[in-house]
């Protein structure tokens, strides 16, 4: 008869009790040292056949899953990115008694004066520390069209002072929440103690050519720089003068 050396058959037969047979397939799954019949040098110690480590295969499905959520995980890491290069890198300042103040809004060659209150104040910052130093930048609101502007240079913006009498301005005289701009002069203007709001008096014509005086806030009122664009052109040397 040919002795059969596979540990799980070897001495079974049909006639063995099946507790035995438990029994015998149990020792031979302990023991790695004798596996199908060859010694594996295991110097008498006697180790389990059988690893903890396992390899866990993932399902289309669950693949696909993983897949989507590092996507969604990169696209939000480059949209931040993307935001942070567009606005640049900011230092708030702590003195915040800037904000709500009314300023003026124009560059050196501007025809108007835009009337706007600080909303934001705070530094450009350098990666590098490097000069120039930071650039000081506000963040507006536009007080005839209540719109939003950001990062505005600090020397396009210039402390608010109350028109004076005859000073021609552009006044919105819509009733609606339509803008409707036309020019005007200032007669006066009154300062309300508690709000501290300014508030004109203004002439202007109608559509019948008939002069017309009305009471407008500040924010209805945008003031003209055409006198004062007109003496700095007086005082720019003409083209060939050497004197």
């Amino acid at each position: 008869m040919t002795t059969n050396n596979n540990p799980l058959r070897g001495s079974l037969t049909r006639n063995t009790p099946a507790s035995q047979q438990i029994r015998r397939i149990s020792f031979d799954l302990g023991n790695s040292c004798n596996l199908g019949g060859v010694n594996n040098n295991c110097n008498g110690n006697k180790g389990p056949l059988l690893s903890h480590s396992t390899t866990i295969q993932l399902s289309p499905s669950m693949k696909k899953l993983r897949l989507i959520e590092i996507s969604t995980v990169i696209i939000l890491g480059l949209i931040t990115i993307l935001v942070v290069l567009h606005n640049g890198p900011h230092s708030h300042n702590n003195n915040d008694d800037n904000i709500g103040n009314i300023v003026e809004l124009y560059e050196t060659d501007s025809y108007f004066a835009t009337p706007a209150i600080i909303t934001d104040e705070f530094f450009s910052t350098n990666n590098n520390n490097e000069p120039p130093p930071p650039t000081k930048l506000y963040s507006l609101q536009n007080a005839i069209t209540s719109t939003q502007l950001s990062n505005i240079n600090s020397q396009n913006v210039h402390p608010y002072q109350p028109y004076e009498k005859g000073t021609i301005c552009s006044c919105n005289i819509s009733t609606l929440r339509k803008i409707k701009m036309i020019p005007c002069a200032i007669i006066s203007h009154t300062i309300r103690p508690s709000s501290k709001l300014v508030v004109y008096q203004i002439s202007y014509l109608n559509e019948n050519d008939s002069l017309v005086y009305d009471n407008l806030p500040f924010s209805r009122v945008q003031r003209r720089r055409h006198v004062e664009l007109l003496n700095q052109y007086d005082s720019m040397p003409l083209e060939g003068d050497i004197s």
